[in-house]
């Protein structure tokens, strides 16, 4: 008798992780929803990630070894391959999930009208000894007005995601060509599908580390610019939220003093929306010698 395909698929990409991999692994196999199969897959690791995994009895979780590192893009490209689940979620390896989390992403999925496929839930970013709460607006929201949102600094990620794996097959998984915000560009692609809803409720801890992807900011203009290229309508169409991540791009650079690059990206944001006082403000803190103040002040540096 063939098993049930579980509800969720639960796909945990880790290359290099193994001090933290054990508190993601174990939060995700917690969860009081337990009709989920949890796909690790090892991109290439170096340290004792093979070790720490050994120690896990659980037959819900599969364990695939990539030869050669690909990216966190990639390993989760490959997860998807090997899901059997109805619904996929995502779990960073220096993460954790509160234990209802998946139970409630089922359970507001089920009870969403038949055009949403996709669910972004509510979540804690600890950074040092500091914690704060990214909310969202609890309800159902619309493709393009999530398109939107996105475009003008919609805080969301992997961590935070469900959806229908049909949806993301169609969507065609991840991009594996942009360095960063791979999760955000595949939401733009996700909402032209269909509608999202979102959770009010906290459901996961996000941890700022040191060697995260997300702390690599030099790649976010690159990464950025891709996307606005690939995106290239919808960035159109909202001009000011454009401005804002251009000001963020610029901001980044000028946190960590490169500030040639950050001029432009400055001046292409006020170009896109010159009530844009970030921007301004930014540009005359270049101009004062003031930008590294700023970035002790934002904790940047």
């Amino acid at each position: 008798m063939t098993d049930p395909a579980p509800h969720f698929s639960v796909i945990l990409p880790t290359r290099n992780r193994a001090r933290l991999l054990a508190r993601a692994v174990a939060s995700v196999l917690a969860q009081t929803l337990g009709n989920l199969e949890l796909i690790v897959v090892d991109d290439a690791s170096s340290d004792d990630t093979a070790a720490v995994l050994a120690t896990i009895d659980d037959p819900r979780m599969k364990l695939i070894r990539l030869p050669r590192p690909g990216g966190a893009a990639a390993a989760r490209n490959r997860g998807l391959v090997e899901a059997r689940g109805t619904l996929v979620a995502f779990q960073d390896s220096d993460d954790a999930w509160r234990p209802h989390k998946l139970a409630a992403h089922h359970g507001a999925m089920r009870a969403a009208p038949a055009g949403v496929i996709a669910s972004v839930g509510s979540f804690r970013h600890h950074r040092g000894d500091t914690a704060h709460d990214v909310v969202h607006a609890p309800g159902v929201v619309a493709g393009e007005e999530v398109a939107r949102r996105i475009v003008h600094g919609l805080s969301l990620g992997t961590v935070s995601l469900a959806a229908q794996r049909d949806a993301v097959a169609r969507a065609g998984g991840f991009d594996e060509s942009l360095p960063r915000l791979q999760d955000v560009e595949l939401c733009l692609r996700l909402a032209r599908l269909g509608d999202f809803v979102f959770l009010g409720e906290v459901l996961a801890d996000v941890h700022h580390t040191a060697d995260s992807i997300s702390a690599d900011a030099t790649r976010f203009d690159e990464a950025i610019t891709a996307i606005a290229r690939k995106h290239r309508a919808v960035f159109r169409r909202h001009a000011r939220g454009y401005s804002y991540q251009l000001y963020r791009a610029g901001k980044y650079h000028a946190f960590e003093g490169r500030y040639r690059a950050a001029i432009p990206l400055l001046a292409r944001s006020l170009a896109r929306d010159p009530a844009n006082w970030r921007a301004l403000v930014m540009l005359a803190a270049i101009g004062l010698g003031l930008a590294p103040l700023l970035a002790r002040r934002s904790g940047q540096r």
